[in-house]
């Protein structure tokens, strides 16, 4: 195999004022797609959600900042790279870091009561349909649309290549496209994640087709015909997630040793210690007994070397430990099961 076969295309940027810090960041994912395929058209401009880009002269504008408006970008091809934040959980914005074990928070129930008796293409027009307008509303409309589209591309394909619309009908294509687009790192991945953490009902009609796709087709106990493409653990398996946490939020797990919780969003672990401990003041050990609901999906991902496992929507948990490690560091002890 040749040695850059292996290799992707990662853009970055930093700024070109004194007043900054000049190290090279990287663009989100999608971000990076779109620059990739302007720059494989030979497009010599490219305009994203926040900057105007030149891909002859390497150069950037940012739209929203008068101050320090210009950048250089430039482009590299990597072989292994770890984004920063996937396997670490932002402060949480309430309160609480955890959710009482409530059978179904209102979130989930009343889009089980809707979205079962649409047709896979209808509901990924609506998904595309409310993601454009959220992603107006946080100033993504060029991230909004290109995942848009994508959904719509895939709607369109199941009426014209299937005589009867129904779940049965290629469903390996919407687990790979929803896996796909959750995978990536977007202001999607985060809207929809902090929505439900927060069982925010003002936006059921714009994420929650996309909420019911992704709970309904990404994980292998609810659609058992795609169990070949999301293998559950049978067997027992260790995962890790790094997270930040305020001292209150730590003494929050504390107090609530051997009882049962629940985290709404979905969320992303990893089965490589390493990568989980970059990150973040807090680091969960999950010990996944037998659970079909929990998948691996690395090999959807464009960074399979971070071995990422999909904890769904809704997933429980018991509060086994709590303890620092040598260094200082709080390790928090769960086990999931079916």
């Amino acid at each position: 195999m040749n040695r850059h076969d292996n290799l992707r295309p990662i853009w970055f940027w930093k700024s070109t004022s004194i007043n900054e810090d000049n190290r090279w960041e990287t663009f989100s994912d999608i971000d990076n797609d779109i620059i990739e395929e302007a720059f494989i058209r030979k497009q010599d401009n490219i305009e994203i959600d926040e900057y105007l880009i030149d891909l002859k002269q390497y150069v950037g504008n940012r739209k929203n900042d008068e101050r320090n408006p210009d950048v250089e970008i430039k482009r590299s091809l990597v072989q292994n790279f770890i984004r920063q934040n996937r396997f670490s959980f932002p402060a949480p914005a309430l309160s609480d870091p955890f959710a009482q074990c409530d059978p179904q928070d209102e979130f989930h129930r009343e889009y089980y009561e809707i979205f079962p008796y649409k047709d896979d293409d209808q509901l990924l027009e609506l998904a595309a349909q409310g993601i454009l307008v959220e992603g107006e509303k946080l100033n993504k409309t060029i991230q909004a649309t290109w995942i848009a589209d994508k959904l719509r591309s895939l709607a369109e394909y199941m009426k014209n290549h299937s005589s009867s619309r129904g779940r049965e009908v290629e469903p390996e294509k919407t687990v790979q496209l929803l896996l796909y687009l959750y995978t990536r790192d977007s202001f999607l991945y985060r809207a929809v994640n902090q929505t439900l953490r927060d069982d925010d009902r003002t936006k059921f009609n714009t994420f929650g087709p996309f909420c019911y796709l992704m709970f309904y087709f990404c994980n292998p106990y609810g659609l058992k015909m795609c169990e070949t493409l999301l293998q559950p653990f049978y067997d027992d398996v260790i995962l890790y997630r790094g997270c930040n946490l305020t001292p209150e939020q730590i003494q929050q797990y504390r107090s609530a040793l051997n009882t049962t919780k629940v985290w709404h969003s979905f969320a992303s672990a990893t089965k490589n210690r390493q990568l989980a401990e970059i990150f973040g003041n807090i680091l969960f050990i999950l010990h996944v007994r037998q659970c079909s609901r929990v998948a691996d999906i690395s090999h959807f991902s464009n960074f399979p070397e971070e071995e990422e496992v999909l904890l769904p929507s809704g997933t429980r948990f018991k509060i086994e430990k709590v303890k620092r490690d040598k260094d200082g560091k709080f390790n928090i002890y769960l086990s999931i099961s079916s």
